[in-house]
């Protein structure tokens, strides 16, 4: 038996690729031979039609039986790849996550009865990757963007810079060093070489997620390399003068550096706003047709504002949109395909005073709550610190000794505050629910309700969508499931999620029991739960986490969950503060790494989990 496709568009490799990817899984599915046709009525399957019109931005598809073929169309290249991996979703077909996957084996496909048509509840679906120095990181980034499509997901995210970074001209030696860009600080202290393989690694990201015809955001925190430069040459005074008038003064975060990276400037200095503007303008001149959303973010960091009388005057985000909407009306007019991107987080959390973006609808705004609880909802208004307030305009929007920071009800009332500001207001969440397996984010892990509860409740609010910021190590361990729950509200919000979860669990306990598995998974999201994300935790609180979690390994047969809760009692023990069974647990990961690599491998980047794990041992022993 044989069967065949036909490509409509022989010219566009995402097309191409998606034929390439049906041919891929049909010959496993159905162990016979797939060929590519020349002409289409010697075809099986279509891929391409004129269904729908063209759309950039907006995913739709269809899949259609039409005169005894199967035709599958799109808004653009990515949706025809996203109806391809959908079809054989419904064979039968699950990727766990990259490096997992289960195929069912069939003797026959129909062509007849497929009567499909979908299209995307929210515009924006995306990750966000921070690459890690390491070299095996390489492969991992690439895993990770092939799996996207076949979720949905059509934003793939990389901050920082190409080749060419905004302070080049000005910061650039001949030898083809330049100071460290705000992504580049995980490779501080190596040597050359692991910087530029760093840096081309991310540039092979980004071409491969052009090849699977996903959207590309850049750049982000960055802009302020070259600005003391720049600002010197303008004013006519010393670089070391530049960097004194335009230094944040008075009380300032101890994470605060002088370049803008890590802080922001005394955005009140004269001629810095028009410079600010000016910076950005120019690289985006150069560079706009390789992103279609270019992120404009200010110095990262928290409580590292200017608070010289001029800066306290007024909010810092009131500096931030008098430069963004300078930058947004120029690019109005040479690159009016482009989005921008706004940034409410951390010190532009305080809302600006007076308003913005009348007459401009290019920009969009991220809300991204740092730290924020899980448990709760974003907009709920018990999820507070109890007699606290962030005090923004004062550099006292934490209080990191007792554990405060801005919580959901706080970051939500601050950014309602912000869309009263904004004539035309666009938003999406910058979330980091896998930025870190910290326990109140992994229980999500484990039980996705709490993000579904989000996204479905936030849509009345305008969300568009949802950037997961995230390393390329296995947070989201042992099912993916955070990825799995975003991306499939984000497209269908009526999805089942606990349906959904059940098919991630069988996928990987397929010999192990799966009911059991369930069970187990279900109660460690209870045991999760014990921990309170609002203040510090009581020893006797983690203690009797952890008995709990040990229990549950007595009955846990699925190697990635054994893993994942090992892991999860060795961080439980880390806050007890009790050094010698945190180095217990430590060796019983090492040893279990051993004797399951082969499993293992894949879902977590073993390299890099034993480098983490010998330096913290080499912590405790000293």
């Amino acid at each position: 038996m044989e069967m065949k496709y036909w490509i409509a568009k022989e010219d566009d490799p995402v097309s191409v690729y998606a034929g390439q990817e049906l041919e891929k899984y049909l010959k496993k599915i159905l162990k016979c031979d797939i060929l590519r046709a020349e002409l289409p009525d010697t075809a099986e399957f279509h891929i391409g039609s004129a269904e729908f019109g063209y759309d950039h931005w907006n995913d739709a598809f269809s899949i259609r039986s039409i005169n005894g073929h199967v035709v599958f169309s799109g808004t653009n290249s990515r949706s025809l790849l996203f109806a391809i991996y959908d079809f054989l979703e419904k064979l039968g077909c699950c990727w766990t996550d990259p490096w997992r996957e289960s195929i069912p084996h069939l003797d026959h496909i129909s062509p007849e009865g497929w009567d499909i048509s979908e299209c995307a509840s929210k515009k924006y679906r995306g990750l966000s990757i921070m690459p890690d120095a390491e070299l095996s990181s390489k492969q991992r980034i690439l895993d990770i963007i092939n799996w996207m499509p076949k979720l949905k997901y059509n934003i793939f995210f990389l901050e920082g810079y190409p080749a060419e970074c905004p302070g080049d001209p000005w910061t650039k030696q001949a030898d083809g060093t330049r100071p460290l860009q705000h992504v580049e600080y995980c490779c501080k202290g190596c040597e050359r070489h692991i910087l530029d393989d760093f840096n081309r690694r991310r540039e092979e990201a980004v071409a491969l997620a052009r090849a699977r015809g996903l959207l590309i955001e850049r750049y982000g925190h960055g802009w302020a390399a070259g600005i003391e430069e720049r600002y010197a040459e303008l004013q006519g005074i010393s670089r070391n003068e530049a960097v004194k008038r335009l230094q944040t003064k008075g009380n300032v975060n101890r994470r605060a550096d002088v370049s803008g990276m890590w802080s922001q400037f005394c955005m009140s200095a004269l001629g810095l706003k028009e410079l600010y503007t000016r910076h950005i303008t120019e690289y985006l001149r150069r560079h706009h047709s390789e992103v279609d959303i270019a992120a404009i973010w200010l110095g990262d960091g928290y409580d590292n504002i200017c608070m010289c009388p001029e800066c306290r005057k007024r909010p810092f985000s009131d500096f931030y949109m008098e430069i963004l909407e300078a930058v947004a009306e120029e690019c109005r007019s040479f690159a009016p395909e482009m989005r921008l991107e706004g940034l409410i987080y951390l010190a532009t959390l305080e809302p600006p005073e007076k308003s913005y973006l009348k007459e401009l609808d290019n920009v969009d705004f991220i809300l991204a709550p740092w730290n924020r609880c899980y448990r709760h909802r974003l907009n709920e208004k018990k999820c507070v610190i109890s007699d606290w307030t962030p005090d923004y305009r004062n550099n006292r929007s934490h209080d990191c000794s007792r554990g405060f920071r801005p919580l959901n009800h706080e970051v939500w009332k601050c950014f309602r505050a912000w869309r009263e500001k904004i004539g035309h207001f666009h938003w999406r969440m910058f979330e980091y629910f896998s930025l870190s397996d910290e326990f109140g984010r992994h229980r999500l892990s484990y039980d996705g309700a709490d993000l579904a509860r989000d996204i479905r409740e936030l849509t009345p609010e305008g969300l568009e969508g949802i950037i997961s910021c995230e390393p390329t190590s296995a947070t989201d361990a042992p099912i993916y499931l955070t990825h799995h729950v975003s991306a499939a509200i984000m497209w269908n919000p009526k999805e089942d999620i606990e349906l959904l979860r059940r098919r991630l669990i069988q996928s990987i306990a397929i010999s192990a029991g799966a009911e059991e598995t369930e069970k187990i998974v279900k109660q460690t999201e209870q045991i999760l739960l014990f921990w309170n994300e609002h203040l510090e935790n009581t020893p006797d609180s983690i203690l009797n986490m952890i008995s709990l979690l040990k229990k549950q390994l007595e009955s846990v047969r699925v190697p990635c969950l054994v893993y994942d809760l090992k892991k999860i009692i060795w961080h439980l023990w880390i806050y007890a503060v009790q050094p010698q069974e945190e180095q217990k647990s430590i060796l019983d990961l090492l040893d279990y790494l051993k004797q399951n690599e082969s499993v293992l491998n894949g879902l977590h980047d073993i390299v890099l989990e034993r480098k983490k794990l010998y330096a913290r041992l080499e912590v405790l022993t000293k």
